[in-house]
């Protein structure tokens, strides 16, 4: 986030969506496995059940249909700090917990060098751009949408993620005709940064899978 224009007016995952779509054509990407993390996640839905013949495959990754209370009120928390001035590493450093497990934090330095990395970034991401995200995923529902995706779809989740906990994945799987759980131990919302090499694995593996054939879309008339 941060390197593309962020007018100041209402965003939607669906907009999100659709600037994919855009930028795939521009490239002259016909169809692509696509992963989306946490927002991208939602973002992702719509790209599969508004242009179902754009996805080869779907990964959903510590996301969810629709948020449930607590996500909701952490990330109006969030906007309201952003709003109200307080200072980037504070705020970093609050985010923190609601990402990664309690084991994550054994390792002190491990833990500065992200704090780090975040406070590096030269693209940061204006307040009023971070509450329009917000907003965007605080108002969708997609629980009502999900069953037209056609993509072989892979919902993975970081078994002690606390914003999209677990039961927000089973949703998404009990709603997607063609759609596998994976979740993963020792993982939280930040799972593929926490757990890597297991996040990386049953990705790559699912792919494998969809690439020889083991997996097909479903098409519907």
């Amino acid at each position: 986030m941060g390197r593309t224009d962020t007018p100041d007016m209402p965003y939607s995952t669906e907009m999100m969506a659709d600037d994919t779509v855009g930028l795939m054509n521009a490239l002259s990407i016909e169809e692509m496995h696509i992963l989306g993390l946490s927002m991208g996640g939602m973002i992702t839905q719509y790209l599969a059940f508004k242009y179902p013949k754009r996805v080869r495959s779907l990964i959903l990754a510590d996301t969810a249909a629709s948020l449930h209370s607590l996500s909701k009120h952490v990330t109006n928390t969030w906007v309201r700090m952003r709003q109200e001035g307080i200072n980037q590493e504070t705020f970093v450093r609050n985010q923190l917990p609601w990402l990664y497990t309690n084991k994550f934090f054994e390792n002190p330095e491990r833990v500065q060098t992200v704090i780090d990395r975040m406070l590096a970034n030269p693209y940061p991401q204006p307040a009023y751009a971070f509450a329009r995200q917000a907003s965007a995923t605080i108002e969708r529902d997609t629980r009502d949408r999900i069953g037209h995706i056609t993509a072989p779809t892979l919902v993975l989740v970081g078994k002690e993620d606390i914003l999209c906990p677990v039961k927000l994945s089973e949703e998404l799987v009990a709603g997607i005709p063609n759609a596998e759980l994976v979740v993963l131990e020792g993982g939280g919302h930040g799972s593929c940064g926490e757990i890597p090499d297991r996040f990386n694995r049953v990705v790559l593996d699912f792919l494998a899978e969809v690439e020889k054939g083991e997996k097909r879309k479903h098409h519907q008339d």
